[in-house]
């Protein structure tokens, strides 16, 4: 009886511990995207450079201001030895609410960023962005109107 009871006692401990324990999902179900829409290679860069377009705009215009629109125009890969970067030129739309004579200008930046195409041995060496030039294409609308 004794030795039964010391069974049942055991059996119980051990559903209770069984029982007791939940099953921790490892990977814990996602919410569902509202929607999924194609994404085009130049939206994915765009979405990379975006810190490095807003430091280059806002440097340039001396303040934060909006820009928006932005477009390459050109893109190549520039090979040196073992060193190769990607140059992008692009146009961005930019206004300044700040200033209420100047129209939507459009501006062409052209930056370097390093590639690590080479690189085979460092998969952690972050690229670089560096501006190479910045030029305003469409003047504001006080520039357009004082060379008329």
């Amino acid at each position: 009886m004794k030795r039964m009871a010391i069974k049942l006692l055991q059996t119980m401990i051990l559903l209770t511990m069984v029982m007791s324990s939940v099953t921790a999902n490892a990977n814990p179900p996602r919410e569902e995207p509202y929607k999924k829409v194609y994404a085009t290679s130049e939206q994915i860069l765009f979405d990379m450079l975006r810190p490095s377009i807003s430091q280059y705009v806002n440097e340039h215009y001396g303040t934060a201001v909006l820009w928006f629109e932005p477009h390459i125009v050109d893109a190549k890969l520039e090979m040196r030895h073992e060193v190769s970067s990607y140059v992008v030129s692009m146009f961005v739309k930019v206004d300044d609410p700040a200033d209420r004579t100047l129209e939507l200008a459009t501006d062409k930046l052209t930056m370097s960023i390093d590639s690590n195409l080479y690189r085979s041995s460092d998969y952690t060496a972050k690229s670089e962005i560096h501006l190479l030039e910045y030029r305003r294409i469409v003047p504001s609308k006080e520039q357009s109107v004082g060379s008329e």
